[in-house]
């Protein structure tokens, strides 16, 4: 790649709503958050919060660097827009941090649920699970505004790059403990999986608007609550099961919605020919 090469932004190409195919990215980036959102419940009860982060965030960036740099080369970090990546990325470090607490404090399902069933360790978790939830819609909304000028490439590069940053930071002020090679090994693969399902998030934000899309990223919720009843033994509540049936019905009802826009629109196209 050349200088001159750099000089130009990956910039977003003109954006052309594909919802159907934004709700898959969106499908499987729940799978692999859930799965991320596994292994951090699991690793957060013998490493600190942001230990488990940094690695994971680490390997994310490095993984995310493999996927994405031999396609754009350094064009993925040309931006106009810093000052936005490093605002949104100060909110999902923030946003990250409040789940990953809240999964030591609760059940993986109760966490995305923002259920409160009592105990005064849940009642905390539930804050924390309600202060992600709340930054989680800000970041959203940033996220779809900047996919205007953002390819989904410059997006995820910029987030791993600070949130690697942030969480090394915070190490020296939490007790870091060195992991054996099997936890180490862990620690990474959560990164793998959370690049993934952040790279899938996003696209599927640059192809749909958050409304369209956003109602699936709670599709997590049953894979968590899943996962929940396999490794811990979790019992699933008449409240997750209820909250489950509507996530999973109105995402099926959107679906549905969306894929018969296009035979009407094809329709009216014809005539108007």
């Amino acid at each position: 790649m050349t200088s001159d090469s750099f000089d130009q932004p990956l910039t977003a190409p003109t954006r052309t709503d594909r919802v159907p195919l934004g709700i898959a990215f969106m499908l499987g980036a729940t799978v692999m958050f859930a799965l991320s959102s596994a292994l951090s419940k699991a690793q957060v009860e013998d490493f600190s919060f942001a230990e488990v982060l940094f690695f994971r965030s680490f390997a994310s960036l490095v993984t995310c660097a493999i996927i994405i740099l031999p396609r754009t080369g350094l064009l993925a970090f040309r931006t106009a827009r810093l000052r936005d990546h490093l605002g949104r990325s100060v909110t999902q470090t923030v946003a990250q941090s409040c789940i990953v607490i809240a999964f030591g404090l609760m059940p993986l399902a109760g966490v995305l649920l923002v259920a409160a069933p009592g105990a005064d360790s849940f009642r905390i978790g539930a804050l924390f699970a309600l202060a992600n939830a709340v930054l989680y819609g800000s970041v959203t909304a940033a996220v779809r505004g900047m996919t205007k000028t953002e390819s989904a490439e410059t997006l995820t590069m910029y987030q791993m790059v600070f949130l690697t940053a942030f969480f090394a930071l915070a190490l020296p002020f939490f007790d870091f403990v060195w992991p054996s090679t099997w936890d180490l090994g862990m620690l990474l693969l959560n990164g793998v999986l959370n690049a993934v399902g952040q790279y899938w998030w996003t696209r599927a934000l640059t192809m749909a608007p958050p409304a369209t899309v956003g109602p699936f990223y709670y599709f997590s919720l049953v894979w968590a609550m899943l996962l929940g009843f396999m490794v811990w033994g979790d019992i699933p509540t008449l409240g997750l099961l209820a909250g489950s049936s509507v996530v999973v019905g109105s995402g099926l009802f959107l679906l549905w919605h969306e894929s018969a826009k296009k035979p009407v629109r094809n329709s009216k196209m014809k005539a108007r020919e």
